[in-house]
Order: structure tokens, then C-alpha cells, then sequence
């Protein structure tokens, strides 16, 4: 029987570590969202948060993840709605086929209507909801998290070195300059969260083959290193306390693909120990990196 779970979410969710506790709720269940981007002040949104939380869960795009977005430049202002009622249809359709579907309320139900003062109007996450219901489906909301609890998070942002301009709040956590720091006898707080060569080593040549060797390279790297970073945490619990005890940090690593870099998967771990994981920062244009006649 074919299990869905249909996530709608405010653009001003904020919480990447809630919305992971709230899908492990729903293990065997494919998840569809209406895939609205992250706001430009780095808030994902719930859509985003979702989406984030399957793929560190291990969904597969096209087959147990599937993004429905709206089309704004067709429909202008009704196009939330109508990909509302297009993915209510899709879930009438499994319903109808003998499935089972199930809904997630991130985020705010209605806001105040700016035409009539005093009154509230739908949220789309409320409207997404109100069509889920008039199917008879099942509903959990779940209440935007406390403003004030998010502001004194740390904000946890990844980044390339050489791909984003420098950021007052970096941390480079690459075994290289874990390295260079112990040769100069400084202290960098960085190596706490820096891969091994025993592991890194083997998956660089793996990558280097490319195809199933890379992937395959992959897979035994991020189970090794979470096991480093399990001992990690045993061992070094005072740095990683100072590192929850920020307000914001960017994890640097030269890798360019970031889900396919340790720097993601630190940025998974303090998001589940008290942190917001925030995501990358955008690629910098040539300007900005300071490239000479540009």
C-alpha cells in the first residue's frame, strides 16, 4: 500500500532540526511538498526544511521525495493555491487507489489580513491544510517554534573555501589546515570537526574513479565519519559545547559539491544537539573573490 505524507510549510519556519523530528515520525511514508524556496535572509521555510530533513534521511529524489512547485510567473499571486489543488487531487488519487496519506502543518495557519484590520486570513500551509481535511485526511500541526529560542541558536552555515567571500564567522574544519595549525603550533578548534586521513585518503581516490566506486567511496566515508565524530564528542565535549555557545559559524571545506562533503554532515549534527542548520552560502561572483580585471 502506497504511504504518503504531504508537508506544508511557512516561509518563515525556521527550524531544520524540528522539522527532522517531526518527518522521522513518518518512516515508511513518501513525502511531497509544495517546494517553496528559502527566503533571501537564509530562513529555509518549512517546505525547505522538509526537503532537507528526507534527503539527510536518505529519500530519493523522483522516487519517495517529490516537489511540487508553484508557477509563479504563469499564474502570478493564485499560483500557491492552485498547486494546492493539484497535489489535494494527487492525494485523492492515492486515497482513491486504496492508499493511505497523512499530513504536516509547519508554521502559522492564518496571519492577519491587511485589508481588513482585525481579521485573519489563510496562510497557504492553513489552505494546504483545510483541502488535506476536506479529504478527511489526517492533519498534525505543528506551531512556529518560539522567535526568541531561534535568535539564540547558533546558526550553522557551510561554505567552499575560494567559493564564497571570507566570513567574519569561519571555521575551516579541512584535515589540510587542521594540519598546517599543528605544524605552527596554533591552536584551531576547526581540527575537532576535520576528517582523518585514514578515512579521507581512500575516499579521494574513490571520487577520482567516479561512477559507482565514488558513490560506494561516499557511503563508507560519512559512516566513518560519523563514527570519528561520535568519539569526537566523547572526547572534545567542552569545544563542542563552545562551538553550541555561538552565535553563528560557517564550516569551510574545498569540496564543491556540499552533500557530498563532511562540512554537511557536521552542519546535521549540531542541528541535532541545539544548533539551526542554516545551509550553504551562495557561490560568490568573481568580483567578490577578488579576481584581478574583474
Amino acid at each position: 500500500m502506497r504511504r504518503l505524507l504531504l508537508g506544508a510549510g511557512s516561509r518563515t519556519w525556521p527550524d531544520l532540526a524540528r522539522a527532522a523530528v517531526e518527518l522521522a515520525g513518518y518512516p515508511d511514508h513518501e513525502l511531497m511538498h509544495g517546494d517553496c524556496p528559502a527566503r533571501h535572509d537564509g530562513t529555509p521555510g518549512g517546505d525547505q526544511a522538509l526537503d532537507r530533513a528526507a534527503l539527510a534521511a536518505g529519500l530519493i529524489v523522483g522516487n519517495t521525495l517529490h516537489r511540487r512547485p508553484a508557477d509563479w510567473q504563469r499564474h502570478g499571486n493564485g499560483a500557491g493555491p492552485i498547486r494546492n489543488r493539484a497535489m489535494q487531487a494527487e492525494c485523492k488519487a492515492i486515497l482513491d487507489a486504496g492508499g493511505h496519506v497523512e499530513g504536516l502543518a509547519l508554521g502559522a495557519l492564518e496571519k492577519p489580513d491587511p485589508r481588513h484590520p482585525g481579521k485573519l486570513k489563510r496562510t497557504g500551509t492553513g489552505d494546504m491544510t483545510a483541502l488535506l481535511r476536506a479529504l478527511g485526511v489526517r492533519v498534525r500541526w505543528v506551531p512556529a517554534p518560539d522567535a526568541e529560542a531561534q535568535t539564540l541558536a547558533l546558526q550553522v552555515w557551510t561554505a567552499r573555501i575560494d567559493g564564497q567571500p571570507a566570513d567574519p564567522d569561519d571555521l575551516d574544519i579541512t584535515r589540510a589546515g587542521a594540519d598546517r595549525a599543528t605544524r605552527a603550533c596554533l591552536p584551531f578548534p576547526g581540527q575537532i570537526w576535520a576528517p582523518s586521513w585514514a578515512i579521507l585518503t581512500p575516499a579521494l581516490e574513490a571520487r577520482k574513479l567516479g561512477g559507482e566506486a565514488a558513490e560506494q567511496g561516499w557511503a563508507t566515508y560519512s559512516a566513518s565519519f560519523l563514527e570519528e565524530m561520535r568519539r569526537s564528542w566523547s572526547t572534545h565535549r567542552a569545544a563542542w559545547r563552545s562551538m553550541l555557545a555561538r552565535d553563528r559559524v560557517v564550516l569551510r571545506c574545498r569540496c564543491r559539491d556540499a552533500a557530498r562533503c563532511h562540512r554537511s554532515i557536521v552542519a546535521r549534527i549540531l542541528s541535532k544537539v541545539g544548533g539551526v542548520s542554516c545551509g550553504e552560502l551562495p557561490a560568490a561572483t568573481p568580483k567578490q573573490l577578488g579576481i584581478p580585471g574583474v
